[in-house]
């Protein structure tokens, strides 16, 4: 038996400390006795089923320990290939509209007015997923709208796309899931009527108690706060979906911290069971311009009011890929022109290929090819906490000199670990 290359031991004080496995994805609270038994026979792990034959086995059920022939780096490369060439899985995502009805001052959306995917392009998208699947069939098809907002097409893209796809999935036997990024301004009851019987997941934003939140997201045309008619779309998924899975995003800088708890309260009437709050630092705040006890704060609130908060936390074991770096990926802008990324301006520039008559996807397999065959950079690879990392994206590997994750969010590994720790395991008992 031997260490785990994956190993993180952190005092929390004199007699405790925090054990965590970043390939297992594993905490545990150690006391200093069993602490120094492990410590001293880090050559001789056998050692300590002489003295602890339970805390041997934690340790081993865990993954603190492995069997000498296991080789943790080579099993996450086995994993990340496998994720980025796996065909099981089909991901488009449909621009339907780069306009917005909305103004939100942070926003980093290059919003095109007017924009709108026609009906002869909505035709060949249906098209293409039936000769993408006759060419090479996938178990599942993960069908996501962006923008802009995707759901101002709601009567020309979004419901007769999935209407015709809908019939597809049920012909050619593969699983159909939706996704919508959207602000929730636009829900409408036909809508809902459509995907009522497929798995759907909305990811919708609120920034804090109805003044704050109606002061940073409000209508473009009239300048009137978007909160009321949000709530009244969270009622209305609430009622008539049972097939969904909700985020709500919440963006933001000290201020809106200290506001949420208002915004939580009103939220108690959603499924606690089906939805999820996701924290994410506005992009034009600096780090260190957050107090983390507020944020802290904020996420204890959300839990303690029986919610899944998600902030920049570790994750369980992946294969480090941005779904856009998955070969079995594309987006299709209103205007037909394919890209993998969207987080980058959808200019020509970026694009990667174009939808053409017949169902037919046109790439670029130049660009195609530096993308999928960019490897993880070597501080990457060779870091402990790798496994669980956030990482860096391709886009950015692409583009600039990689830097990594943590430098970004200026935490230490311990730091972070501590952070997610205190995330993740509320109310749980992880002491041996």
């Amino acid at each position: 038996m031997k260490r785990s290359y994956y190993n993180f031991v952190i005092m929390i004080n004199n007699n405790i400390f925090l054990y965590y496995n970043s390939f297992s994805s594993s905490y545990l609270l150690v006391n200093s006795i069993r602490n120094k038994l492990f410590h001293n026979n880090t050559e001789h792990l056998e050692r300590i089923i002489e003295h602890d034959s339970k805390f041997y086995e934690i340790l081993k059920t865990n993954g603190f320990i492995i069997n000498s022939d296991i080789d943790e780096r080579s099993i996450l490369k086995f994993e990340y290939l496998k994720r980025h060439y796996s065909d099981s899985v089909y991901e488009i995502t449909i621009i339907p509209t780069m306009d917005c009805n909305l103004k939100c001052w942070y926003c980093i959306e290059k919003h095109v007015k007017n924009s709108s995917m026609k009906e002869d392009i909505v035709k060949e998208i249906v098209n293409h997923i039936e000769v993408k699947y006759d060419n090479a069939p996938f178990k599942q098809l993960l069908l996501s709208f962006f923008g802009g907002e995707p759901l101002l097409k709601l009567k020309n893209v979004v419901i007769p796309s999935i209407t015709e796809i809908s019939k597809i999935s049920k012909s050619k036997h593969f699983d159909l899931m939706l996704a919508f990024t959207t602000n929730g301004t636009v829900i409408t009851e036909e809508f809902l009527n459509t995907i009522r019987n497929i798995q759907t997941s909305f990811q919708i934003t609120l920034d804090g108690n109805k003044d704050l939140h109606n002061s940073i997201r409000h209508y473009k045309s009239n300048k009137y706060g978007s909160y009321n008619t949000i709530i009244k779309s969270l009622h209305a998924i609430r009622k008539n979906l049972t097939k969904y899975r909700l985020v709500i995003r919440i963006n933001y800088n000290d201020k809106v911290l200290l506001q949420l708890n208002d915004l939580i309260d009103e939220l108690a009437f959603l499924d606690k069971s089906k939805t999820e709050f996701y924290l994410m630092k506005i992009f034009q705040v600096d780090e260190e311009a957050i107090n983390r006890n507020y944020l802290q704060a904020a996420c204890e609130y959300i839990r303690n009011n029986g919610f899944i908060v998600k902030t920049n936390t570790i994750l369980k074991r992946k294969s480090h890929i941005c779904n856009s770096d998955n070969y079995n990926q594309i987006i299709i802008n209103y205007d037909g022109n394919i890209y993998k990324c969207a987080a980058r301006d959808l200019t020509k520039k970026n694009s990667v290929g174009i939808l053409i008559n017949n169902g037919t996807v046109e790439l670029n397999l130049t660009k195609l090819a530096e993308r999928i065959t960019i490897d993880i950079p070597p501080m990457c690879s060779c870091c402990n906490l790798f496994p669980s990392c956030p990482g860096i994206c391709s886009q950015d590997l692409l583009e600039r000199k990689p830097v990594c994750f943590l430098k970004r969010i200026k935490m230490t590994k311990e730091d972070f670990i501590l952070h997610s720790f205190n995330h993740e395991t509320a109310n749980q008992e992880i002491v041996c």
